[in-house]
């Protein structure tokens, strides 16, 4: 019976060991980020709404997505499900219990009207854009006299940004019976407009937490939904836009009350200035040689390049909070350098009216990344991911800084992309950079140190009252009769003045840094001293071409590009700027690839960003604006999307 025992614990000691690496492959975590959910509800005059949700995973690792359709209270008809792909076209699956790779399977509760959809894809490291298409029936309710769509759209579980396009049957001839609420999200935006002669509703809500909803409510004609069989025989559109219109109100009132709070709050911030500029004082001084005890002064100028970074990162690590349109135009010349894309001069396109002024050149960019050659795309950081979608949108092989500039102020949809992928630019490396010189946490401590100095130094009257303790002057009236009290008010208040700016002065020319920020900052700004000085060195002892081209790069974020691209023109013959991975094509005319670059970027990305919002209640009368709070009851708010 022993040697059984010892024969069969061999045994299960044998398939432990098999069995051990196959447990470990397979529990790797699932993570992922939903970063973009673009969502079209098309009205057909029927009454139903055709969806084409796409929704945009950032994934480390995944087995498949699974997404949670709440069509309570509707019929759910024609779904299908795929992958869109990089050309714009979609790869559909085929519905099976399989579980198969390339396949997806529905599960439906009839019960809670939830259909959950799982999609077997099995991804790492790379962005899959899920697409589902699905129609509801007699969605919109005819009332007597008006229309309506009342919805929620996207997501509840993920943080993403969501964008939903509302298209009518047909285009609205008269304006006042056609309007859009939006609810659910402070930051929101709603619009009215067309899309291919069709009346249109634009909602976009950016950076959408989990607590937040995106939905829009939307009124139009009957004509619009002639053969819907929801019907209710009773006149709601007043009834809608007076609700509307209520919770705007409401809006503007909560409003006032955070204000009164603000100003509550500022009130007592008021009350302990010299309390505060002596700790901003000590916390200056105190943490300047706690985290830099020793430190160093390196020469004014720096031959080579201080760290092997983007230049969007050492932007943000050592000279900015956010990243610029110059960190961007250098993000550009980077890909280039690296052989994503190409930039070439070529002509304007003639216009009917003459540009007087303008510049007659514009920036091509071509796409020199294939299947077949050059580096891959999954080597790039995010960022630079982000920016080379903005500047090569899916589907385009070439186009040109003006183009693109005219597709994102003409096409809204395009606009919306354009301003996600900008501020996920902007967002990412508003992070990333700061971790690599230890400021991330130190820009924090900063920015406590100036709130503590901004709340000190206004409004001194509160001064002598704290130091002196004087607790019985509560008037103006006892202090005129206190000639010694207002000397010596106006002593304290100006000495607090001086204090002030002194400590912005010393946090200005000596910031707190640690001794890593503080030798890596010292560097770049030597290398940028360099730069700007190029005229008093010799080139060709400093760096060979292919490092002055990467240090060209950096330039372009450093605000010296100029001096670099005369400097190299006048050392470096025009066949060996040919040779360089730049090419003719930039050394035709560098200073296209500087001002005229950094030009047509800053048009590009504000043509793409949305005018600022006012206050959360903006949309009033449901013309456009933000969006409301609260709910107008609209369907669907189970909807969830994940993954597995």
């Amino acid at each position: 019976m022993k040697k059984f025992r010892r024969v069969w614990g061999l045994l299960a000691a044998l398939w432990l060991i098999v069995l051990l690496p196959m447990g470990v492959a397979s529990a790797q975590d699932v993570s992922f980020d939903i970063t973009e959910q673009d969502i079209v509800a098309d009205i057909q005059s029927n009454g139903n709404v055709k969806f084409t949700d796409i929704q945009t995973y950032d994934i480390d690792f995944m087995n498949g997505a699974e997404f949670k359709l709440d069509y309570s209270g509707y019929e759910l008809v024609d779904y299908r499900v795929g992958i869109l792909e990089d050309d714009g076209d979609v790869r559909f699956f085929e519905e099976s219990s399989s579980t198969a790779q390339g396949t997806f399977s529905v599960r439906d509760s009839s019960a809670s009207g939830i259909m959950t959809f799982r999609v077997y894809n099995r991804a790492s490291d790379e962005t899959v854009k899920f697409y589902y298409e699905y129609e509801l029936e007699a969605l919109v309710t005819n009332y007597a006299d008006t229309a309506d769509l009342n919805r929620r759209f996207g997501t509840n579980d993920s943080t993403t940004d969501v964008s939903v396009t509302i298209l009518l049957p047909g285009l609205v001839e008269n304006p006042d019976d056609f309007r859009a609420w939006g609810y659910g999200a402070p930051q929101g935006e709603i619009s009215l407009g067309e899309e291919d002669g069709r009346s249109a509703v634009f909602a976009t809500v950016p950076n959408r937490t989990s607590s937040q909803f995106t939905e829009v409510q939307t009124i139009f004609p009957l004509s619009m939904t002639p053969d819907n069989p929801n019907v209710e025989n009773v006149e709601m559109k007043q009834e809608i836009i007076d609700r509307s219109e209520a919770q705007v109100q409401a809006d503007l009132k909560a409003l006032e009350k955070d204000k009164g709070k603000n100003r509550l709050y500022l009130i007592l911030g008021m009350v302990f200035p010299p309390i505060l500029v002596l700790l901003a004082t000590r916390f200056y001084f105190s943490t300047r040689r706690k985290l830099n005890p020793n430190p160093v002064q390196l020469p004014e100028y720096i031959y080579e390049l201080p760290e092997d970074i983007t230049p969007a990162l050492m932007a943000t690590a050592y000279y900015r909070s956010y990243p610029t349109t110059d960190d961007f135009s250098a993000t550009m010349m980077d890909l280039a350098r690296k052989g994503y894309i190409s930039l070439q001069e070529v002509e304007k396109e003639k216009r009917k009216l003459l540009n007087i002024g303008g510049e007659k050149t514009t920036v091509l960019i071509k796409r020199e990344v294939t299947a077949e050659n050059g580096p891959l795309l999954e080597d790039l950081l995010y960022h630079e991911k982000r920016a080379y979608e903005y500047i090569l949108p899916p589907g385009e092989n070439e186009i040109t800084l003006e183009e693109l500039q005219d597709r994102t102020k003409k096409d809204k949809a395009f606009q919306k992309k354009q301003y996600s992928k900008w501020q996920q630019f902007m967002n990412d490396a508003h992070i990333e950079g700061p971790k690599l010189s230890d400021s991330a946490f130190l820009k924090r401590r900063e920015s406590m140190f100036y709130a503590i100095f901004t709340m000190s130094v206004p409004f001194v009257v509160t001064i002598i009252l704290v130091i002196l303790r004087l607790n019985e002057v509560l008037s103006w009236n006892v202090l005129k009769q206190m000639p010694t009290l207002l000397w010596i008010y106006g002593i304290v208040a100006v000495v607090t003045h001086i204090w002030g700016i002194i400590l912005v002065i010393l946090n200005s020319t000596r910031p707190i840094r640690s001794a890593k920020e503080d030798t890596q900052r010292q560097m770049w700004d030597g290398f940028k001293n360099m730069l700007d000085d190029i005229g008093n060195f010799n080139m060709r002892e400093i760096a060979s071409l292919p490092l002055w081209e990467a240090y060209l790069v950096y330039a372009i974020a450093l605000g010296v590009a100029d001096k670099v691209t005369k400097a190299m023109e006048m050392e470096f013959s025009q066949a060996e700027l040919e040779t360089g991975s730049l090419g003719r094509g930039f050394y035709h005319n560098p200073y296209i690839m500087t001002s005229m670059m950094r030009n047509s970027v800053q048009s590009s990305v504000a043509s793409a960003t949305p005018s600022e919002s006012g206050h959360s209640g903006s949309n009033s009368g449901g013309f456009g604006g933000g969006f409301s709070g609260g709910s107008s009851g609209g369907s669907g708010g189970g909807t969830s999307s994940g993954g597995f």
